[in-house]
């Protein structure tokens, strides 16, 4: 299954390196996406605009 990881720079309780080590591991990993937030683990919560653009792709390539 395609999979699309979010990675937050500021992250500090899912660090960055856990989620590249996961995308490496992971077969069909479609796209690593790297954010930062100054809201760190809770960015997923705050940057509204930055997750519905990852999903928005996301969608529109399972389409095609």
């Amino acid at each position: 299954v395609p999979t699309e990881i979010v990675a937050i720079e500021e992250d500090r309780l899912v660090p960055k390196a856990d989620l590249v080590a996961l995308a490496e591991a992971l077969p069909n990993t479609h796209r690593l996406h790297l954010l930062r937030s100054r809201f760190g683990h809770d960015a997923f919560l705050t940057e509204h605009e930055a997750f519905a653009r990852i999903l928005r792709e996301a969608l529109a390539e399972c389409r095609s």
